[in-house]
C-alpha cells in the first residue's frame, strides 16, 4: 500500500484525495495546503477526518510516514513541492505542468537523476478508452502525415486562470499537445504561433491561439482553440483529424473514432472503433500507471524527462507568439538549461548544476531517460 501526502486542498487536490481514497493499492495520509483550515473542511468533508491536516510538507511528515505526494498545488509552488517531496525521499505525481517554466522543469529532472526518484507527471487525459482505440488504430492509416485539433469552449473559472498572461496556453493546450506527440509517436522541432485575446474575453491575458508543430518524423500537427468561445462547443478532449497515406481518422473527443481507409478499389471503408470498456480513466488511469511505475525499473510515459517534451511546446508557442517568427525546440533546451544553472541557487537547488552541464546537450538527456529505458533507483 502507497502512503500518499496529497498536497493542496482546492479543486484538483480534492479530486485526488478522492482518487487516492478510493484506489485498491494507495491510501491518504495527509493533506496539505497553506489553508490550513481549508484543508480541514475539504478533509472532513470526504469522511477523511482523521487524517493529518498540515500547512507545509515538512510539518506532515513530522507527524507521519509517506512514500509518496500528489502535487495538486498552483504551477507557481510546483518546483518548491517536488523539490521537498524528492529531497524527503519521496516519489513525485504531479499535475500539469511539470513547473511554472521548461527552465523549472529541467532542474526538477536533474534532481530527480540526482536522488533517483520518480517524479512523473499526470497527462490524465491520455487515459481515455476511446484515445486507446485511435492509437491502436493508427497503423491502417499508413504514413502518417498530419494531425490537427480544435478546442474551443467559453468556461468562467475565476481565479489565477483568469488572471494569466497565456492561460489557454498555459493551462490547456498542454493536453492536446501531449496527446498529438503521444498520436505522432514523435517529438516536435519547431513551432510556428499566434495568440490573440478576443474584445469580448473575460480573460486578462491571451485566451485564444493558433500553431503549427513540426516533429522529428515529418509529421505537422496544427491547433486552433479558443477559452472564450461562444457556441458549437468542442469536447474538452479536443475535435481531431490524422490523415495518413492510407486513409483518415476523425475523433469528437466525446465519441468513439471513426477511421476510413481505402478498400483497394477507389473507395473506402468506414469502421467505428469501439473503445476498451475496462480500460481505466482519467485521474484513476494515472495514479494506476504512478504505482505501477514504483514497482518497476523502467521508465513509465510521462515521467519528467518525457513530459518536459511537452511542456517545451507549450514555451514554443509562447516565444513564437510573441516574437513572430519560427522557433526551435533545440534553442529552446539550450536557453532553458542556461536559466536553470544561473538560477539554481536562487531556487534552493545549486545541487542539480553539476548534473545540468554534465549533459552534452538536454536532448541526449533526456532520450537516456525516455520511456521504456531502464529506471535508476
Amino acid at each position: 500500500m502507497t502512503r500518499f501526502v496529497v498536497v493542496g486542498a482546492g479543486n484538483m487536490g480534492t479530486k485526488w484525495l478522492r482518487t487516492v481514497r478510493d484506489s485498491e493499492g494507495a491510501e491518504p495520509v495527509a493533506l496539505v495546503d497553506v489553508d490550513v483550515d481549508r484543508a480541514v473542511g475539504t478533509a472532513a468533508a470526504e469522511s477523511l477526518g482523521g487524517i493529518v491536516v498540515a500547512g507545509s510538507l515538512d510539518e506532515a511528515l513530522d507527524q507521519i510516514e509517506a512514500d509518496a505526494i500528489v502535487d495538486a498545488t498552483i504551477p507557481a509552488a510546483h518546483r518548491g513541492v517536488a523539490t521537498a517531496a524528492m529531497r524527503a525521499g519521496l516519489d513525485v505525481l504531479s499535475e500539469k505542468p511539470a513547473a511554472a517554466s521548461l527552465a523549472e522543469a529541467l532542474a526538477l529532472a536533474a534532481l530527480a537523476e540526482l536522488h533517483g526518484s520518480l517524479l512523473m507527471v499526470s497527462q490524465s487525459r491520455r487515459f481515455n478508452p476511446q484515445l486507446y482505440a485511435v492509437r491502436a488504430a493508427l497503423p491502417r492509416l499508413g504514413s502518417i502525415g498530419h494531425i490537427s485539433a480544435r478546442f474551443f469552449r467559453g468556461p468562467h473559472f475565476g481565479g489565477f486562470r483568469e488572471q494569466m498572461a497565456s492561460p489557454l496556453t498555459v493551462d490547456m493546450a498542454i493536453h492536446l499537445f501531449d496527446t498529438a506527440r503521444w498520436i505522432a509517436d514523435s517529438d516536435p522541432v519547431a513551432v510556428t504561433a499566434v495568440e490573440s485575446n478576443p474584445g469580448w474575453s473575460w480573460f486578462d491575458g491571451a485566451a485564444s491561439a493558433a500553431a503549427v508543430f513540426e516533429f522529428s518524423n515529418g509529421v505537422t500537427f496544427s491547433f486552433d482553440g479558443s477559452w472564450v468561445n461562444r457556441g458549437f462547443d468542442t469536447s474538452w478532449n479536443g475535435d481531431w483529424r490524422v490523415g495518413g497515406d492510407a486513409g483518415s481518422l476523425l475523433w469528437s473527443g466525446d465519441d468513439p473514432a471513426v477511421i476510413q481507409v481505402a478498400d483497394g478499389n477507389e473507395g473506402y471503408i468506414t469502421e467505428t472503433l469501439e473503445p476498451d470498456p475496462d480500460a481505466l480513466e482519467s485521474l484513476d488511469g494515472s495514479l494506476a500507471a504512478f504505482l505501477a511505475a514504483r514497482q518497476s525499473t523502467v521508465v513509465p510515459e510521462n515521467e519528467i524527462h518525457d513530459n518536459i517534451r511537452s511542456l517545451v511546446m507549450v514555451e514554443g508557442v509562447l516565444l513564437a507568439a510573441s516574437e513572430g517568427r519560427r522557433v526551435d525546440v533545440d534553442d529552446l533546451f539550450s536557453d532553458a538549461r542556461r536559466q536553470a544553472i544561473d538560477h539554481a541557487d536562487d531556487w534552493g537547488v545549486p545541487e542539480v548544476v553539476d548534473v545540468l552541464r554534465s549533459w552534452a546537450a538536454v536532448d541526449d538527456a533526456l532520450r537516456r531517460h525516455a520511456p521504456g529505458s531502464t529506471r535508476i533507483v
